[in-house]
This record gives C-alpha cells, structure tokens and sequence, in this order.
C-alpha cells in the first residue's frame, strides 16, 4: 500500500478541524451587535454566502471532506482486498489459455466490497453504516449535481418511484443533501472506527 491511511485520516481531520474554526469565527462576526446595527439582514445575507463567506465556504469544505473521505476508504478497501487475495485478480470464465485480470484499482465499488465479503460480512462492522453514508453522499456530489438518489422510472406503471436516501431529512423526490458540520465529524469518527474494526476482525471465508 502506497498511502499510509491512518495519516491522511488525521491530515483530513486536522483540515476539516481548522476550517471549522474559521467558519465559526466568521459567522460570530456577522451576528455580533455591531454588524446588527450597521447592515440590514439582506446585507448580512448576502455576505454570508458571498464567494468569501463562511456560508459558502461551509457548503465546500464538508464537500471537500466527504469527498476526500470516500476517497480514502475507497484506497483502505482496496488494500485490504489487495492483502486477501493479491493486486492482481483472475475474474470470469477463461477464453482458451487466458482468462481476465483486474488490477484491485480498476474494481467498481460494488464489486470491491463484494468481493470482500466472501472474508467478512462488512456490514456487521461498527461504522459501516456511516461508512455507506459518505459513499451516497460523495457519489451524489460527483455525478448527480449534489443531488440524494433521484428518482427511477417504473415503465409499466408510468411513473416515478422513489430511491431510498441514506441521509435523514429527505423533503421531496428531487432533493439536495443539506449536511451539518457536526455530522462530518461525526462521520470522520465513524470511519476510523470502521477501519479499526476491520482490521481486528478474523478474516476467514464466510
């Protein structure tokens, strides 16, 4: 394994730790008396989620830290599946002498951590859940326009139905993530429980 995971954990979490700080320093700032006083509340609005604001810089650091959160327990899965049965994996049928070979890089999530389980039964795992949670989230930020699972088309019936979200707080079929900076946190925790929990565990096949 290239990364050492448990650094760049802490590297995430000392980042995210200190922007914290920042934002909440600069939302005092907007809601102290003087600023009352000096600027109507469109004025305070509009400061707030400036590009500069701490409202807007909010909304982008608990995107950059789920995000690189994924990332990371994307790369410890990998390994973890690397120490079980090697980067290199013979998949599928053989055509005459060969057979195909994946590089555990190239395996999409799903496959990853079901491959994974043929050792461990990873969502009887403390933090799994949270862990889930940062993958819906990091994957509605990157190919849904930061959108919870959209809708599916149900053809026979000729109408929508609605994807389960992990995420509370669901207001309607289409519907962005709204996520407090104490759930990020909570989040970072639950990981490094996971990964601890993981690595304690007997991996035989199940």
């Amino acid at each position: 394994m290239i990364l050492d995971i448990d650094h760049e954990l802490e590297i995430l979490r000392h980042f995210f730790t200190k922007q914290v700080a920042w934002i909440e320093t600069e939302y005092a700032k907007l809601g102290s008396v003087d600023v009352a006083k000096s600027r109507s509340s469109e004025q305070v609005e509009c400061e707030l989620f400036h590009p500069e604001g701490p409202g807007s810089i909010e909304q982008l650091i608990w995107r950059m830290t789920i995000n690189e959160l994924n990332a990371l327990i994307e790369t410890f899965l990998q390994a973890r599946l690397a120490d079980l049965k090697g980067f290199l994996l013979e998949r599928g049928a053989k055509t005459g002498n060969a057979s195909r070979v994946d590089v555990v890089y190239s395996l999409p999530r799903t496959e990853l951590e079901k491959s994974i389980n043929d050792y461990i039964n990873l969502t009887t795992l403390p933090g799994y859940a949270a862990v889930q949670i940062v993958r819906e989230i990091a994957e509605g930020n990157k190919h849904r326009e930061r959108l919870r699972p959209v809708p599916l088309w149900n053809k026979a019936a000729g109408t929508l139905v609605e994807v389960e979200s992990l995420v509370a707080g669901r207001k309607g079929c289409i519907d962005s993530y709204e996520i407090e900076l104490g759930k990020v946190s909570e989040y970072l925790s639950q990981t490094r429980v996971f990964f601890d929990a993981f690595r304690a565990a007997n991996l035989g096949a199940v």
